[in-house]
């Protein structure tokens, strides 16, 4: 009975033992490891704020697209969204286009009020606004009927009465997601909205082209416009 309790006794420190050598080695490698990660993260920094320190600096009060030019034609060179900030070089001598200090372009009254002292680019063109093509006036196709004589009466009663062609307005993409307004101006009431890609047909613009009247009395501004076309007659528009 001895033989066999001291046999259980060393059988119980052997295991001890290989336990605390097995616990030992894993301890030493995780403490290392514990360390790199603690040292990784110290390493992280923020990212830095914009210095915007004597600048003249804008916020966006709407998505502003940014123009390679100053004229609503030209390519589209990136989007500022709602609440963005951008620092600017200045405006043209009409005050109309602002060029940011990366060099592209955008309309003015789309951000918020500009900062005071704002230096004058002098010698920028502008486009002019589009030349209006003279309107060719539609014949009447009742004068362009004869004068049916009692004989030819009978005959001219069973002709079918001719339709004029409807009229066909010009078409523009949608460069951008914009609102749609009850008059050419930011001020004016949104009356709805036109998806990127989509099909509008004008009416007339504006005196200086900036703004554009759809078929169905909605305003839209030029610079959301792909290619917006030339020649739609000038509309007043409505009282604010």
């Amino acid at each position: 009975m001895r033989i066999v309790a001291a046999f259980l006794l060393l059988t119980v420190f052997a295991g001890l033992a290989i336990f605390l050598t097995f616990t030992s080695s894993w301890g030493s490698l995780l403490i290392p490891q514990a360390a790199a990660n603690e040292a990784a993260v110290a390493v992280e920094e923020p990212t830095p704020m914009p210095d915007w320190e004597g600048k003249f600096v804008v916020e966006t009060n709407q998505p502003v697209v940014l123009r390679t030019d100053p004229f609503v034609a030209a390519q589209a060179a990136g989007l500022l969204r709602k609440g963005e900030k951008v620092a600017l070089k200045g405006c043209d001598v009409s005050g109309l286009w602002c060029q940011t200090e990366a060099g592209e372009w955008f309309v003015s009254y789309m951000v918020g009020t500009l900062p005071e002292g704002l230096p004058v680019l002098e010698g920028v063109k502008v486009q002019a606004a589009p030349t209006v093509a003279p309107l060719v006036p539609t014949a009447d196709p009742a004068a362009l009927m004869p004068t049916a004589t009692p004989a030819a009466a009978s005959v001219l009663l069973m002709l079918p009465t001719p339709t004029p062609a409807p009229t066909v307005l010009p078409q523009a993409i949608v460069a951008d997601a914009a609102n749609l307004r009850a008059g050419p101006g930011t001020s004016y009431a949104i009356v709805g909205s036109a998806n990127f890609g989509e099909s509008l047909s004008l009416a007339g613009r504006t005196d200086n082209g900036e703004w554009f009247q759809t078929d169905g009395g909605a305003w839209i501004a030029g610079f959301l416009l792909s290619d917006p076309p030339a020649g739609l007659p000038v509309v007043e528009p409505p009282a604010e």
